[in-house]
């Protein structure tokens, strides 16, 4: 991945007291409206976020006996994932057996995406920022104080002939894939490697903004939608976002410290829960000093702030905790040259 010149979010934790999130907020219902709409947006940022525990998800069970769920226990132990199971209900409201599987944990990534056409006027809200912004938002989303998704680098055979040698893409129905189709990075039907995320960056899709107030905070919720609408490319109607609002961020690589500095406290906050974590580049450069920096928060919670909500809890990594179906992580998952053969 490429490191561009900086700028993520406009506000940093220490200075929350300066900025007027309820004439932010005001802004944001102003222009953009509260109606769901559809809007273009910018890949602005590319953010490796470590080999990340995976969410749990929920099956009715199709083993029968205590022997048949100890097999199944077994399997994904040895993929290096969890398995219980338990009495619950299917989603019909039925008495059955449930099944719980943790995949293992995966190389997952967060994106921002920017919408130009909305310039923030930061500094009619904050004494420390002295000019417009895009607005900005993690396509992850947020719950409380990490994301609310991580999004795995997972593969799958493309291959229908099992007597064949397998053909291996990065999975379609994957957001690293969806993004890559839907910005044009690549067409249809082609494989994707993982050398082939970078090449989303500053590429354009079309998403669908909801705002939605919940008392103080103003929840935001932004999906992909797909590609652009050829009538706005032919009207020239596609906005564009200058380099200075791109970057990426990656684990072991001498990051831009700008760009490290002025990740949201949920990006790094999740960062920290990777198993490759300790003894990364960017652990040094997280906590250089001794401490980790602020985090940025324009989009953060805050007494008036805004939180971005993903229509999803936070992932769970206990048996315990709640459970709730999520997106497909896959069994394998990596982000080296190496394609899995």
């Amino acid at each position: 991945m490429g490191v561009f010149s900086n700028n993520n979010q406009p506000q940093s934790e220490g200075t929350q007291g300066s900025t007027d999130y309820e004439a932010y907020n005001k802004w944001l219902e102003e222009n953009i409206g509260t109606d769901p709409v559809s809007e273009t947006g910018i890949i602005s940022g590319i953010i490796d976020l470590g080999i990340q525990p995976q969410d749990w998800n929920e099956y009715e069970a199709n083993e029968k006996t205590a022997e048949e769920e100890q097999n199944t226990i077994a399997y994904w132990e040895g993929k290096g994932g969890k398995c219980y199971f338990k009495d619950g209900e299917n989603d019909e409201g039925k008495a059955c057996r449930m099944k719980f599987v943790q995949k293992k944990p995966t190389q997952s990534f967060a994106f921002s995406v920017d919408f130009p056409q909305y310039m923030v006027p930061w500094n009619e809200f904050s004494e420390n920022i002295d000019e417009p912004k895009p607005y900005r938002v993690v396509l992850n989303g947020k719950f409380k104080s990490e994301l609310a998704k991580v999004y795995p680098l997972s593969w799958e055979n493309l291959e229908t002939d099992r007597s064949k040698d397998p053909v291996f893409s990065v999975r379609r129905n994957s957001i690293p894939y969806k993004l890559a189709l839907n910005t044009g990075a690549i067409k249809n039907g082609d494989r994707m490697f993982p050398q082939d995320i970078p090449k989303i960056l500053g590429k354009a899709a079309q998403f669908q903004i909801t705002l939605k107030r919940n008392g103080d905070f103003l929840n935001e919720r932004v999906k992909l939608q797909g590609v652009i609408p050829a009538a706005l490319v032919k009207a020239g109607l596609v906005p564009k976002l200058d380099e200075k609002f791109q970057y990426a961020v990656e684990f072991d690589e001498d990051n831009n410290q700008e760009h490290v500095d002025f990740l949201q406290k949920a990006v790094k906050n999740t960062m920290k829960k990777a198993s490759n974590y300790e003894g990364s580049k960017l652990q040094q450069q997280l906590e250089k000093d001794g401490k980790s920096e602020s985090a940025p928060v324009s989009q953060e919670s805050s007494s008036k702030g805004v939180a971005n909500d993903s229509d999803q809890k936070a992932p769970d990594t206990s048996p315990a905790g709640s459970q709730g179906a999520s997106q497909d992580s896959g069994e394998d998952g990596m982000f080296d040259e190496d394609i899995p053969f």
